[in-house]
């Protein structure tokens, strides 16, 4: 129910316990049992997106289908009647500032096609047009321009595909006034239908407008239109299907008032502007007779046609629908049209992608529709999908539809970053949020997680971005950026790195990158080697050699400029005892479980692209580094059950001891846990040792305080090199053991082991509550553990985590499509709707790549009885 009293009179309260709702993204439905009061009656209303697989049209498009399913299990016929309103607007303050108008237009619909500007029609719709204003920042002088030139309209329509289904229409009512709110309610309660509305009389006899082509029945893609009193101010007009009658006298003709009529629209159908402080709407409605156990369907379509994205800074690119429809307003039209026809094919091809998946007894009814479901974060999520590059254009002006694919010729950002703003192919270019609270584009270090969810759907959206990223690695900008955690200043983007993002929406995105100021990503040690680890990654996807070449320059440009952080010459990159990685907060020095591991992962990768174009010299180099590294690795990290957060967490507790005269016994019980035999916390004198040995290693160096802390995420480098069916980064044994130390600690000692899996543990049971991040647990990370565990063979363990998180930040907390990026102990959450719980589809990947390998060794097992038979 709306906050406002202006829609008191309408009639809420349904029952909750009579209705329920159900999802499965793309698809979702809600059922309404014993529908406006009436035993046996039921209402389903049934969401179709054409959010398709591996379609790069349909899944591009603004629209969205409602179908409403009557079923009348009673012995008597009925009427019903569904209605469909909707505000001129997005929500925001722009809705009141006035200048908005609406328009009725009609299509008649045969054998799968439409007749356009039928008046009669029985697709009945309504087109909004709206004002809206764009405020853009000159980011050199900081000036503000304000304009409400780009084109920006929404559309609503009804469809039912019977002869005795009535549709009608009011195109324009206030939804700012409450005898308006009411008026259009009694007319819809009184018999399912709608018509004029007492407050669009009132309102237009006093407004002052200036009759147009377009209000007399012009061209409807003009950016305004009004009337007068007899030639088209705003109103309705009842429409009945061709053979049930004729139709009524709307408030813009006045009932046969000097209404100018032309094929498929009236001036009647046109209204006139919106009044500043005024918010207007639409409304559309459909009434069926449904006979006594008979079934009936009434579909509605809304779209928001917005065909140019604007940034802060006032770059302009068309959007990827923009390819298959004009970016002018009569756009509408065709595709709610187009989505009335096709919307159960759409729904076709949905379920033909996802049940698979959604019969598969195997896997728990949890997972497989949170599979499904948090795929809504590509749609949600501040995504942008642009028809191709950056367009000319000029401050205030709208660009030509004809150069949406052509790429802007001057200008650009201080560190020359125009080169990402050209066409990528023929898909466009695609950029996400890191967070709804986290405004930066494509975070490539969280997209590491999130990316398998495109490289599993829309593989080519997912190489338009690595394309991106690798024409950034080789940009600068040496704009000054102050770094919030320590106010050094630093250069905004370093060549030879990988950027941290694409940029921020207020800026210039895809020009000047790396918009992420709380540390100086230039130093991080974990997006590089990302980079490599996914590009080879899509490769095994796509089988796509072309694309291994054109990211060849950039992979060896960051495996060099990575090399420089291996500080002590044993080819393992190291950490600088800040929170140098996407765990932003949480400090780690030296040779470290995550980062090196991901920097033997990347060296892994390296090899194979090496291997696969053919350079002999980098692959000798890559593979030299990674096996010395490997062992250097080994030695530093692995504690004998797990590999220590990073090499400063195990020895220095021992030396800190020694140190501090510490007695035999609890210098063995420090050492005991240093070399991986866990030392017996039920004994206070032992519990005792260990703990002044942390507190005094802690002392010595401020990131040992994370002594004996198990990390979650150690095995992030092995887990992606298990994906991509490469050689081990770690000995399949070892890693094993540490994932089972997880799950005993990491799992079952947080929350009772239904919560996920939290990042950093004790060997007491404790949380690490060295940093915010150390202690908290993160979505995307806890079903990145659960594929890595997979991977290993660790079934049962990794469905008890995807579980404990699906069903406590779904059920229990209530957070179904706005998964946040961690929760603590409390169940508190931080940056709700977030980017990295879109790794859940690595965990269907690992589910699959396991199937396959199984069924591999089947095939050969088989083969070898057959052989063995044939030999006998």
């Amino acid at each position: 129910r709306p906050p406002s009293p202006v829609f008191d009179e309408w009639e809420w309260g349904f029952p909750n316990s009579s209705a329920s709702y159900h999802a499965v993204f793309p698809r979702a439905w809600t059922v309404y049992n014993d529908a406006c009061g009436v035993k046996g009656v039921t209402a389903a209303c049934k969401q179709v997106s054409p959010v398709l697989p591996h379609n790069y049209r349909e899944s591009s498009l603004p629209v969205g289908v409602f179908v409403w399913r009557i079923d009348n299990d009673t012995d008597n016929d009925i009427e019903a009647s569904v209605m469909f309103t909707f505000q001129n607007g997005d929500g925001s303050s722009s809705d009141s500032n006035g200048g908005h108008w609406n328009e009725e237009w009609r299509a008649t619909m045969v054998e799968q096609s439409a007749i356009d500007d039928d008046e009669d029609g029985d697709v009945a719709t309504i087109i909004m047009h709206h004002k809206h204003k764009h405020s853009v920042r000159n980011l050199s002088t900081g000036e503000l321009s304000v304009f409400d030139q780009d084109v920006t309209a929404f559309g609503i329509g009804a469809h039912a595909d019977y002869r005795d289904a009535t549709t009608t229409t009011v195109p324009r009512w206030s939804t700012s006034d409450a005898a308006d709110a009411a008026k259009l309610w009694r007319q819809f309660r009184e018999n399912g239908e709608i018509g004029e509305t007492s407050g669009e009389v009132s309102r237009r006899r006093r407004a002052t407008v200036t009759t147009t082509t377009a209000a007399a029945g012009g061209d409807s893609d003009s950016d305004s239109a009004s009337g007068s009193d007899g030639v088209g101010g705003g109103g309705s007009k009842k429409k009945k299907k061709k053979g049930r009658g004729g139709a009524s006298g709307g408030v813009g003709g006045g009932g046969g008032g000097g209404s100018v009529k032309k094929k498929g629209r009236t001036a009647g159908g046109l209204s006139y502007p919106s009044m500043p402080g005024e918010t207007i709407g639409g409304a559309v409605a459909c009434k069926v007779p449904v006979l006594a156990g008979e079934t009936r369907e009434i579909s509605f379509v809304l779209t928001w046609h917005t065909p140019l994205v604007r940034f802060g800074a006032g770059s302009a690119y068309w959007r990827r629908y923009t390819e298959f429809y004009s970016p002018e307003v009569s756009s509408i039209k065709h595709m709610m049209v187009d989505a009335l026809i096709h919307y159960r094919e759409w729904e076709s091809a949905i379920m033909r992608w996802q049940e698979p998946v959604l019969y598969d007894d195997t896997l728990s009814h949890a997972y497989r529709h949170a599979l499904f479901n948090e795929l809504y974060y590509l749609v949600e999520g501040g995504s942008v999908w642009t028809r191709g590059g950056i367009q000319q254009q000029r401050l205030g002006s709208t660009p030509s539809s004809d150069d949406g694919g052509k790429a802007k010729q001057a200008g650009g950002g201080a560190g020359g970053g125009i080169r990402l703003a050209q066409r990528n192919d023929d898909v466009g270019k695609f950029a996400y949020l890191e967070g709804v609270e986290y405004l930066m584009y494509n975070t490539y270090d969280v997209h590491f997680y999130a990316s398998f969810a495109l490289v599993s759907n829309w593989p080519l959206l997912e190489l338009s971005m690595q394309r991106d990223f690798a024409a950034a690695v080789f940009v600068a900008d040496k704009t000054p950026t102050t770094i919030a955690a320590s106010g050094a200043k630093v250069d905004r983007k370093v060549s030879g790195t990988l950027p941290h993002d694409v940029g921020n929406p207020g800026e210039d995105p895809w020009v000047l990158v790396n918009a992420y100021n709380i540390q100086d990503t230039s130093r991080w040690k974990d997006l590089n080697s990302k980079f490599v680890l996914t590009v080879y990654r899509d490769f095994v996807a796509l089988r796509d050699e072309k694309f291994l070449q054109q990211m060849w320059p950039a992979v060896v440009q960051v495996m060099k400029h990575s090399m420089k952080f291996d500080r002590d010459g044993d080819s393992v990159i190291d950490n600088d005892g800040v929170p140098d990685q996407t765990y932003d907060t949480w400090a780690v020095k030296g040779c470290s479980a995550y980062s090196g591991g991901l920097w033997l992962a990347a060296l892994t990768a390296a090899v194979a692209i090496a291997d696969i174009l053919g350079y002999e010299t980098e692959a000798l180099q890559f593979r030299t580094t990674l096996e010395k590294g490997k062992v250097s690795y080994e030695r530093k990290l692995w504690n004998g059950r797990f590999y220590s957060y990073d090499e400063f967490s195990g020895a220095a507790a021992v030396a800190a001891l020694h140190a501090n005269g510490g007695d035999s016994s609890a210098t063995t019980t420090a050492s005991s846990a240093s070399s991986g035999n866990e030392p017996d916390l039920s004994d206070p004198d032992v519990a005792a040792a260990l703990a002044a040995a942390v507190a005094a290693a802690a002392a010595a160096a401020p990131t040992a305080a994370t002594v004996g802390t198990c990390m979650a995420d150690q095995l992030c480098g092995q887990w992606y090199t298990r994906a991509c069916g490469l050689p081990p980064v770690v000995a399949p044994e070892r890693a094993r053991a540490a994932l089972q130390h997880v799950f005993h600690h990491n799992v079952m000692q947080f929350h009772r082991g239904d919560f996920g899996v939290v990042n950093g543990i004790l060997p007491n049971g404790q949380l690490d509550t060295t940093s915010l991040q150390s202690q908290e647990m993160w979505v995307g990370t806890a079903f990145a553990v659960a594929a890595a565990m997979i991977h290993e063979g660790m079934e049962g363990e990794a469905r008890k985590i995807v579980d404990g998180v699906v069903r406590s930040s779904y059920d229990d907390l209530g957070y179904m499509f706005a998964s946040p990026e961690a929760w603590d102990r409390h169940g508190r959450y931080r940056s709700g709707t977030y980017m990295r719980p879109l790794a859940i589809w690595a965990v269907q990947q690992a589910i699959e790549s396991r199937r396959v390998a199984a069924h591999i060794q089947q095939q050969q097992r088989q083969q070898q009885q057959q052989q063995q038979q044939q030999q006998q």
